[in-house]
């Protein structure tokens, strides 16, 4: 079995008001990223007016907002922890367009529907650990 990757996924993201965002998507946050993919983030409100068989394709961001899982590089932590406050009672819908951890050199195939860690025991905590270190953070002071 192969050793599990880490898709770095660096958002930046357009508020279209209070309660939608939409974010493209890139593998590093340096110059020459690959732009991999895009999510729309919703409100706890919008989410519960989709249709249920919309539902199954959106995640909460719960898990990764309490986690430690989601970091704002490079914002002042004030700003940060506003925004982690907005971001845990909302639903994501994500879409890689490019593959990278599959090693492919151009965007083969058809985009993937990707879903978040929602839950403990779900993400090698090695692997947490090399993200940390990779960007000097901590996920559990977060």
């Amino acid at each position: 079995m192969s050793e599990p990757s880490i898709v770095h996924a660096h958002h930046f993201c357009s508020h279209l008001n209070e309660e939608m965002r939409q974010c493209i998507i890139y593998d590093s946050d340096k110059p020459g990223a690959r732009l991999i993919g895009i999510e729309y983030i919703i409100s706890r409100r919008l989410y519960e007016d989709l249709p249920q068989e919309e539902r199954r394709f959106w995640h909460s961001h719960q898990y990764e907002v309490s986690s430690g899982q989601l970091a704002a590089l490079d914002v002042p932590l004030a700003a940060a922890n506003l925004d982690a406050s907005k971001l845990v009672d909302t639903y994501g819908k994500t879409f890689h367009t490019w593959q990278v951890d599959l090693g492919h050199e151009l965007p083969y195939g058809p985009p993937q529907l990707m879903m978040s860690f929602t839950a403990d025991g779900q993400l090698d905590p090695a692997l947490q650990q090399q993200r940390d270190d990779m960007h000097g953070i901590s996920s559990e002071e977060a």
